[in-house]
């Protein structure tokens, strides 16, 4: 949803952004989006690396202008919704579907479907894993990310052998999945969320206690 304009204006200005391909290329996008880019790069963010992570991504006959409108839009509502520092004002213009948009997906049927496939363990031998869509849904993403699932599914099997309740594969999977989902959102909060689309609460210290 390509919204910033109705907030900061809809001067359209043309800078060089390099491509997934390393390639500069001219990305044609509104003011205002290319404020909230520069507020990103201010604060520490790699920008660079990201706009190339998007641009993987990016169907062919979506603009790069277009598309990095619509992700940085999506990035400041995610950064927003989860309480991580945004430029001041408030939340930009859409959020609230954003939010609506959010929730569906959070209480979609769907994302709670249970489904299997074989896998093979620390063993070499196939194991059926079982696991909910959103955790197969985050563990596709960490394949097309270049992640190496089949050593992710070993050391999962290793693992499930030395903890006291002796977890099947699939619940030492979904363990492990979870654990890696929210360790990388405590991190920073523009990654995509499959199993938690709501974030997870930060630890909170106990008085007296250290």
């Amino acid at each position: 949803m390509q919204v910033l304009t109705a907030r900061d204006g809809n001067e359209l200005i043309g800078r060089m952004v390099k491509n997934s391909l390393g390639v500069d290329e001219v990305a044609v996008a509104p003011k205002g989006c290319w404020e909230y880019y520069d507020w990103c790069v201010e604060l520490g963010l790699e920008m660079v690396s990201w706009v190339q992570d998007i641009d993987d991504i990016r169907t062919e006959e979506t603009s790069l202008g277009d598309w990095l409108w619509t992700c940085l839009w999506e990035h400041w509502c995610i950064r927003y919704y989860h309480g991580f520092p945004c430029p001041p004002g408030g939340p930009p213009i859409g959020y609230v579907d954003f939010v609506e948009r959010l929730d569906a997906k959070a209480d979609s049927g769907d994302a709670n479907e249970w489904l299997g496939r074989n896998l093979k363990g620390a063993l070499g031998a196939e194991e059926a894993v079982v696991m909910q869509r959103k955790y197969w849904d985050l563990f596709d993403y960490l394949v097309e990310q270049g992640g190496d699932m089949d050593k992710w599914v070993i050391d999962a099997d290793m693992a499930r052998h030395q903890t006291r309740a002796k977890n099947d594969l699939s619940a030492e999977m979904m363990a492990s999945l979870r654990r890696f989902e929210r360790a990388q959102y405590l991190k920073k909060a523009d990654i995509p969320l499959f199993i938690s689309p709501r974030g997870y609460a930060r630890a909170t210290s106990v008085k007296g206690k250290r």
